[in-house]
């Protein structure tokens, strides 16, 4: 049974969907409380409970202290640089300290996650990592001919135009780099108007691109040479894994995250949080790139096709069968 504590109605899927339609915040968790205690209280002792990300966990923790019930929690969102600089996410991290005391088991996306999220739960909870599945579309055409003007390198980057995705260095990078380097950038945050002035006082405003919200914006892969990841913290990074559909390289920030999958799953290179060195990275990437097909690019993903991540998952709840508690 799928429930959905608040936003639209869920399509059809091949489970149970019920949609509680509280509103979003704070309020809509708090009212959902009365609801997710029946439906904790009335399912079998058997059947696991998975709240999807730390806010929800909290409405589902409190709901399970009075059903008597534990709680798995799937975690996606915690990280060391996030604990450091969102404060939305510190007291998130607080608000699963406060209620561990109720965890049957966290599952972490990544290794990087595990890192931040295992002070907050210990000696409560062990900790497994069950990536995200990425499904691979064949119908990209990974390695075809690329669409652009003749002599031009086309950097490509997909994110919020926030702090954490430090579109700055990319900016910034771009003046150590020849002229026939241009750079795209897809999305939105109020991040906007200090790029836009950045990139007036580099005077790159014929090299760079802010192209705002697009919808399916990773369709820019297509025509793109490399791919700019320069995020000071990812919990999964898909859109690396979309980059790596395309046999598009990516050049991204040495950090946890990055560094696990690039270049070991994804082509690219990983490069310090410097203009000079990222600059340096990118003429790298582009001189020893050779594209890949897509029989190579299925073989590096195959650790996260949907049947490997299922398999991983059914384990998971088969092992929270076996043996369920009660606070």
């Amino acid at each position: 049974m799928l429930v959905v504590i608040s936003g639209p109605d869920s399509p059809d899927l091949a489970c149970e969907t019920i949609c509680l339609s509280k509103p979003p915040g704070w309020k809509g968790r708090i009212d959902a409380v009365p609801s997710l205690y029946r439906k904790f209280r009335d399912a079998p002792n058997q059947a696991p409970i998975v709240a999807v990300g730390v806010w929800s966990f909290a409405a589902c923790a409190i709901a399970c202290i009075f059903a008597r019930r534990r709680v798995i929690l799937w975690e996606h969102s915690i990280l060391t640089w996030r604990l450091r600089n969102e404060l939305r996410v510190l007291v998130a991290a607080l608000m699963l300290r406060l209620f561990s005391p109720v965890l049957e088991h966290v599952v972490c996306v990544s290794a990087a996650s595990r890192v931040a999220v295992k002070y907050f739960v210990w000696p409560f909870s062990a900790i497994t990592i069950i990536p995200n599945v990425v499904d691979i579309d064949h119908s990209h055409g990974a390695g075809g001919t690329k669409k652009r003007a003749p002599g031009q390198i086309r950097l490509v980057g997909l994110g919020s135009l926030s702090q954490r995705k430090n579109w700055g260095l990319a900016i910034r990078a771009l003046t150590y780099l020849p002229q026939a380097y241009r750079l795209q950038i897809a999305g939105e945050g109020i991040e906007r108007e200090g790029l836009e002035r950045l990139i007036r006082q580099h005077g790159l405003s014929d090299r760079v691109e802010l192209l705002g919200h697009i919808p399916r914006a990773s369709r820019l892969l297509a025509d793109a040479d490399i791919m700019v990841h320069p995020s000071h913290a990812e919990t999964f990074g898909y859109s690396l894994f979309e980059a790596c559909e395309f046999g598009v390289p990516v050049v991204a920030l040495d950090k946890p995250v990055m560094n696990e999958v690039i270049p070991q799953v994804i082509s690219g290179a990983c490069a310090r949080n410097s203009p000079a060195d990222y600059a340096n990275k990118i003429l790298e990437v582009a001189a020893q790139s050779v594209p890949l097909d897509q029989g190579s690019i299925g073989v590096r993903l195959q650790p996260f096709s949907r049947n490997q991540i299922r398999d991983l998952w059914r384990e998971q709840l088969e092992d929270s069968r076996r043996s369920p508690g009660s606070p």
